[in-house]
């Protein structure tokens, strides 16, 4: 499998003026036809400006990390996956055009 390309699409105060607010940092994830974006919220107190992306890398890291735990059930083996499409239901020749 070919590898995702993960760039930093944006960074947005998401309430512009506040000591306290937030930035959002949106990464763009793509593969082949496969494009989405993920958006990560940093607190500003938290973090300095060069640290914000850093600790955004490290949230969408721990994100994908408890999303891959918690789709660990779903993982079907080859043969599952070859039971499932031989009994697939769909018709296996193109359709006539009447």
């Amino acid at each position: 499998m070919n590898k995702f390309n993960i760039s930093l699409a944006r960074i947005e105060v998401t309430i512009p003026g506040l000591e306290d607010g937030q930035v959002r940092i949106t990464f763009q994830i793509e593969r082949a036809s496969i494009k989405f974006q993920v958006p990560i919220v940093v607190n500003m107190c938290d973090f300095d400006d060069t640290e914000m992306v850093q600790a955004a890398h490290n949230v969408l890291h721990q994100t994908f990390l408890e999303l891959a735990s918690q789709s660990k059930e779903w993982v079907l083996s080859t043969q599952e996956v070859r039971q499932l499409s031989s009994i697939s239901l769909r018709s296996k020749e193109a359709p006539t055009v009447q």
